[in-house]
């Protein structure tokens, strides 16, 4: 399904509401399958300054196309505003993996490679990342 959602985007005669509108329905079946066993919460809900949790999940953390711009985002994130989490389901460790791990703290990278969606939603959920992004294109 998620493929689908990706090739919306080089359809030239799809307008781009369209393909917002297909992406919009694919969260809505998405959340209502997962959404309902997650707790609800709001981006630094007790009001604190505290550093954002941003969180970066891919199959592509080694040398390939999303790393290299995976690369400059790890690199340049401010650390006195953000905390980094990577979810990495990447089947395989290269150098490049291993310098993508140097841009974050060693706690804060994950491998989910062969864990359930549940198993990874809980552990997101355990780091409290406010925002998760999936380098998968959509």
């Amino acid at each position: 399904r998620h493929n689908y959602l990706m090739a919306l985007n080089y359809m030239p005669d799809l307008h781009v509401d369209e393909v917002f509108r297909k992406h919009q329905m694919w969260a809505e079946w998405f959340e209502s399958d997962l959404g309902s066993r997650q707790k609800a919460r709001r981006l630094c809900e007790d009001g604190s300054s505290r550093r954002l949790r941003l969180g970066y999940i891919s199959a592509d953390f080694c040398d390939h196309p999303t790393a290299y711009f995976a690369k400059c985002l790890l690199e340049h994130h401010d650390r006195q505003r953000f905390d980094v989490f990577i979810y990495s389901s990447t089947p395989i460790d290269d150098e490049y993996t291993t310098l993508l791990k140097s841009f974050v703290p060693a706690e804060n990278w994950s491998s989910i490679l062969d864990q359930s969606a549940d198993d990874v939603a809980q552990q997101i959920r355990e780091d409290n990342v406010d925002i998760l992004v999936d380098l998968a294109g959509h």
